[in-house]
């Protein structure tokens, strides 16, 4: 997921900046730090896999910690056995570089008691958010629903009604029974093909669509108890991206998978491109799935991930898929069908492939066929649309964007009206990013995005579901009390719903507590974001003060575009990063003639960290740590939770040293971290020797940052 903007690049400049309203500016800004935030979370994602390619002995040759999927699926129980007491005495690196086969792990059906618990398994319950029960059902204690387990010999509707009431009600499905979840849609998805095709025929009939959910159980509740469940007449596509950034991705993708289950034929999942090993590390995921369960778990959902369809199309004319078309026009639902989807991974088709999507066709012309399907898995999963025509390499880091030329060419030439897609947060859960580009001689929008996580990351933005239906002959839809709760009515493959047979009713819906400041958020993303670089800034800014130690806010703008490599509307923003004394107004000169003192803007960014050494004896080497340690926070970051296998927030000395020297291994000469161990003298604030994760997350704290708001 990300979010992309879709106005023109901002390239700083005074003039080039037209003003916006400051719902729009929010917004603006909002989703140029998102998709930032997404770039360079693949970059960090690519860095990690380097590392976990050069781990010590137990990788493969493909680097995975997974070690391969079709080698280790098949191996016996009896040499996993053998093998485990070896594995108590590895090392943590060569550990944390083991693969795991999920065909070996023993999934015990737990037998019926004879007297049944008071619990939730008999009843479908209704609980209200305030924790009211809204039946007449036995009272349930939080003991008995602190560990369900699934006793049913076959996942069934029953099954789904009882573990979203133990939801609702805050309870946690067994282990044994999330990985029988997990384990039984691994074993059906084996058999399935990488296109579903669903139909809607009769006018009672209809499939509802849903986006990204990214752990929002609160959303799929909701959706659920609107929609109703899928059934002979209800059909549901999810659309990717279940799990990271939300609290409750176990949760969400246990009720999806026993959806799965419990109506095989009338639910689909594609894949998104969070249901992805290196991803959902990057993105919390995994962090989630240990703290609930354990690492073996995780592993499973990674090995499942990887065989979920990726598309789904509706009466043969729609394109349900997580995130866009192709980098080459030639693509044909053939060429889909044959991806080897269980083989992909966001990064494993070179260093360069993100920046060249042909890449393979400098391999031998018999070389090229199955990397070329695994570069267009990776476009089904990661590009967007674009307003303007033509093709261009992603913002995001993969993928590519693609403009409505391509979108109806592409279309048409293979049988479709409509493509939807997700992967993208839009404020009102719903958008048409070709509304305005209509090509004229098709009349009918071509593309869709729709996606479901309300209030997602605390920005207040709506989550939408699309509901397809055909129409009964001679209906005039405007009549019906059904349609008319939706928010939207568009036809499929045509330019009125008159002439329309399917159509679709947009539904939108926010679970929000309360609506967020995204202002005071970005005010804040961006202060993180500018201490980072705070002396690549100083740098920047020095040859271009005026013997004051002013710049014009042209240059100020430059400066902070080229240096962030943020291109965002600097001079609207600068209530939100700029304290007012740093503004300085000429006393013959207007508002539009300010300037910004450079070293009253930079040092009013400070964090626990840089306080600390200040304090201590001026020295250049703890400048350069300094700056070393913010440069590579992030790497730094992921790296400790790496190393942080038992889960309890510590990692050693020796651990942090080792970690230093992986990023080193990966670093050119000149960008390499220095003196590991002072580096750790200044975050180990209480001096243990040990660094925890909150004396981590706490150095790179902003202190005395105040948003202001003019």
């Amino acid at each position: 997921m990300g979010c992309v903007d879709s106005r023109p690049d901002i390239l700083g400049e005074a003039h080039q900046e037209p003003r916006l309203r400051p719902e729009e500016l929010d917004w603006h800004v909002y989703a140029n730090l998102d998709l930032q935030d997404e770039a360079e979370q693949l970059e960090l994602a690519r860095f990690l896999r380097k590392i976990l390619k050069h781990m010590p002995t137990g990788t493969d040759d493909e680097g995975s910690v997974m070690s391969g999927p079709e080698k280790t699926l098949h191996d016996s129980g009896e040499d996993r056995e053998k093998e485990e007491p070896a594995v108590q005495r590895e090392s943590l690196v060569q550990r944390m570089s083991k693969g795991l086969s999920i065909s070996t792990i023993a999934f015990h059906r737990a037998p019926k008691p004879a007297v049944m618990p008071e619990s939730i398994r008999g009843a479908h319950l209704t609980v209200g958010v305030d924790g009211e029960r809204l039946t007449n059902h036995r009272p349930v204690s939080m003991q008995q629903i602190a560990k369900y387990t699934i006793y049913e010999d076959e996942i069934d509707e029953t099954t789904v009604k009882a573990l979203l009431d133990l939801y609702r009600m805050g309870g946690k499905l067994a282990k044994e029974s999330f990985q029988r979840l997990v384990r039984e849609c691994y074993e059906m998805y084996l058999e399935a093909g990488n296109v579903n095709h669903v139909f809607v025929e009769e006018a009672d009939e209809r499939i509802t669509v849903v986006g990204d959910l990214h752990g929002a159980l609160r959303d799929l509740l909701y959706i659920l108890d609107a929609s109703g469940l899928p059934g002979a007449r209800h059909r549901m596509i999810f659309n990717g991206d279940f799990v990271d950034r939300g609290e409750e991705g176990c949760e969400t993708l246990a009720v999806l998978l026993a959806l799965q289950l419990a109506f095989p034929d009338e639910v689909s999942l594609n894949r998104g491109n969070h249901e992805d090993e290196v991803i959902c590390r990057i993105y919390g995921f995994e962090t989630e799935v240990k703290s609930k369960y354990d690492a073996e778990t995780f592993n499973m959902c990674c090995v499942m991930f990887r065989y979920i369809p990726l598309v789904t199309t509706i009466n043969g004319v729609v394109l349900v898929l997580h995130g866009g078309l192709f980098h080459r026009e030639d693509v044909t639902m053939e060429d889909i069908e044959e991806i080897p989807r269980h083989e992909y991974g966001t990064f494993e088709e070179g260093e360069t492939a993100h920046k060249n999507p042909g890449w393979y066709r400098e391999l031998p012309e018999e070389e090229q066929q199955r990397p070329m399907l695994k570069e267009i898995n990776r476009d089904i999963l990661w590009s967007d649309p674009m307003k303007e025509k033509g093709r261009e390499l992603n913002r995001r880091g993969a993928g590519v964007r693609f403009g409505p030329d391509l979108c109806y060419q592409w279309l048409a030439t293979n049988g479709f009206d409509l493509l939807v897609r997700s992967h993208e947060v839009v404020p009102d859960g719903f958008e048409l990013p070709y509304r305005f580009c209509l090509n004229v001689s098709d009349g009918h929008h071509a593309c869709a995005t729709v996606f479901s996580s309300s209030d997602y990351t605390g920005i207040g933005n709506k989550g939408a579901v699309l509901s397809f239906r055909v129409k009964k002959a001679g209906e005039e839809l405007e009549n019906s009390k059904e349609i008319s709760r939706g928010r939207e009515v568009l036809p499929v493959g045509a330019s009125s719903l008159e002439e329309a047979e399917l159509y679709y009713v947009v539904y939108d819906f926010y679970t929000g507590q309360n609506k967020p400041d995204m202002g005071a958020y970005n005010g804040k993303t961006l202060a993180t974001r500018i201490l980072r670089k705070k002396s690549a800034l100083g740098r920047a800014f020095e040859p271009k003060k005026a013997s004051d130690g002013t710049v014009s806010l042209t240059q100020y703008s430059q400066v902070m575009t080229d240096v962030l490599d943020l291109q965002i509307h600097w001079r609207q923003v600068v209530p939100l990063v700029v304290p007012q004394e740093a503004v300085k107004v000429p006393e013959d000169g207007g508002e539009a003639d300010r300037r910004i003192h450079v070293d009253t803007f930079l040092n009013s960014f400070d964090s626990v960290l840089t306080k600390k050494v200040k304090s201590a004896p001026k020295s250049d080497e703890n400048d350069a740590i300094l700056e070393q340690l913010y440069e590579n926070s992030s790497r730094l970051e992921a790296l400790f939770n790496f190393f942080d296998k038992d889960g309890n927030g510590e990692i050693t000395k020796q651990e942090f040293v080792e970690g230093c020297d992986l990023i080193n291994q990966r670093l050119p000469a000149g960008e390499q971290i220095r003196s590991a161990e002072k580096m750790l003298h200044l975050i180990d604030f209480d001096d243990s020797g040990m660094l925890d994760l909150n004396e981590f997350f706490e150095a790179f704290r902003l202190t005395d940052f105040r948003i202001t708001n003019d």
